[in-house]
């Protein structure tokens, strides 16, 4: 019901709401994080360079240190990509999802992905699936179950319980 200025209320009107499954992003290759309730899980990848994407570090460039001097304008800062920090700080965004994507070929060689429980956010648990597909084609998947006592670690680059290591060729 709609209100004016005065604060009257005008006749009920009844809508549809359709509310579908969130949409995994397109890519060649998108490892994909996704869980079930309100907790702050974070999707970590280190990729065959040795570069973590993970909430702190979102995108597979990384800047040289400022030693090296100022960085070209044309220097490549494209590759793997996190989309998101779901439900980052306990506060729900509706997603419950992460994804590391690459629209174009991924660097060939080996993935390891990982689960870190950054907070529970109140909850007894949080079940978790992480799913790799290149090409359109599922290559990796695994579910696990995060626990407060997974809650108790660093959450920087190294974090998380091991989900999947996998080979890109």
């Amino acid at each position: 019901r709609a209100v004016d200025a005065a604060g009257r209320f005008g006749p009920p009107t009844t809508r549809p709401l359709d509310v579908g499954a969130p949409q995994r992003p397109q890519g060649r290759f998108v490892i994909s994080l996704t869980w079930n309730n309100k907790a702050d899980l974070d999707l970590h990848v280190v990729l065959p360079s040795g570069v973590e994407l993970f909430k702190r570090n979102r995108t597979e460039y990384e800047r040289p240190p400022p030693s090296a001097g100022p960085v070209p304008a044309d220097a490549p800062t494209d590759g793997g990509v996190l989309d998101r920090d779901s439900n980052a700080m306990c506060v729900p965004d509706g997603q419950r999802a992460e994804n590391a994507v690459w629209v174009e070929a991924p660097p060939p060689g080996r993935y390891v992905v990982r689960v870190d429980t950054f907070s529970l956010c109140g909850e007894p648990s949080a079940d978790w699936r992480v799913e790799a597909i290149l090409d359109g084609t599922r290559i990796g998947e695994a579910r696990g179950t995060s626990t407060a006592i997974d809650a108790r670690f660093d959450h920087n680059r190294g974090a998380g319980v091991l989900a999947l290591e996998l080979d890109v060729p």
